[in-house]
């Protein structure tokens, strides 16, 4: 099942693939490159979107075919839910029945939260485990307001390391980055872990949402100041270790000082850092994504194949 709904899914959301949608009379009302949760009424999008993401995209399916060809119907549970996955998945065999071979993009428009593109990029060198989520506002020029480099593995979504544009600092955006890694990681079973952090910045944006730190070795306090620059200090005086090299302390633009300034808040370095509810931390954003485009792009990825198995696993018991 999985193979057949990633390249259903495929073919819905690229642009090469269209004029094959457009040939065939059954198919031709899902040309809307991947973005089919606009043809679903507001009662099946708010319970379409609780489900995983393969059976998510398959329900997600087979309501936009029954929306564009007979009356509206609703998404219920019980009895429904089964028929529904049942009719996803024989509208993905017979759309990857005629699909080409292609090669996918590297990046991927997924979603969207607070006004933002929701972008996904797999990276050049190491693309089957490692990948990029981007918030963007301006689709002409690619502008990145806010990246967070991510890995995957079997435990989690790593995140390696978090990006805001200069001229986007100060607006919250690292941690609504974070929350919109979490809602994507809810959709594919994932739990989001930080790898060890040297910027002071992220670290603290990682505390602030609930994230722990694994060693909790390196405690620092951290103070807006002034002309964009960060204050930082060791979390106790008499610590004198060298907490920060000069290169961090030059890219990062970092004031250390002895003691911690009026309203410095704690966090930690040279950690890795877990969060004890993802489920919580996807909560504090509205992120809304395109199943067909998220799981066109997932399925890509290797390291993400053992969990959307998993997925369709669990869709042909229900079926």
């Amino acid at each position: 099942m999985l193979s057949d709904a990633a390249s259903a899914a495929a073919v819905l959301s690229y642009k090469h693939h269209e004029p094959q949608l457009l040939a065939a009379p059954t198919h031709a009302e899902l040309a809307h490159r991947g973005k089919l949760e606009p043809r679903l009424s507001p009662h099946d999008r708010a319970t379409a979107a609780t489900l995983p993401l393969v059976p998510r995209f398959l329900t997600i399916l087979a309501l936009a075919v029954a929306h564009s060809t007979t009356a509206p119907r609703l998404l219920t549970e019980g009895a429904n839910t089964p028929c529904l996955l049942t009719e996803g998945a024989a509208l993905s065999r017979s759309l990857a029945a005629d699909a080409e071979p292609s090669r996918p993009p590297r990046r991927s428009l997924v979603g969207s939260v607070d006004g933002f593109d929701v972008a996904l990029l797999r990276d050049k060198l190491d693309g089957h485990e490692r990948f990029s989520l981007i918030l963007g506002n301006d689709r002409r020029k690619g502008a990145k307001a806010a990246r967070i480099l991510c890995e995957v593995d079997d435990a989690a979504i790593h995140v390696r390391g978090v990006e805001v544009a200069e001229e986007q600092r100060g607006r919250g955006l690292a941690k609504l980055a974070l929350g919109t890694l979490a809602a994507l990681g809810v959709l594919l079973d994932a739990e989001i872990r930080a790898r060890p952090q040297t910027k002071p910045v992220v670290a603290r944006a990682l505390t602030s949402l609930g994230f722990r730190p694994v060693d909790e070795s390196w405690p620092i306090m951290i103070a807006p100041g002034a002309g964009g620059r960060t204050i930082v200090c060791p979390a106790y005086p008499a610590d004198t270790r060298p907490h920060f090299s000069f290169a961090v302390i030059k890219a990062q633009r970092l004031d250390v000082v002895a003691a911690a300034p009026s309203g410095a808040k704690p966090t930690f370095i040279r950690t890795a850092f877990v969060h004890p509810d993802n489920t919580a931390l996807a909560e504090t954003v509205t992120a809304e994504f395109y199943a067909a485009r998220l799981l066109a792009f997932a399925a890509t990825v290797e390291a993400f194949q053992p969990r959307l198995l998993a997925q369709s696993c669990c869709c042909n018991m229900g079926v």
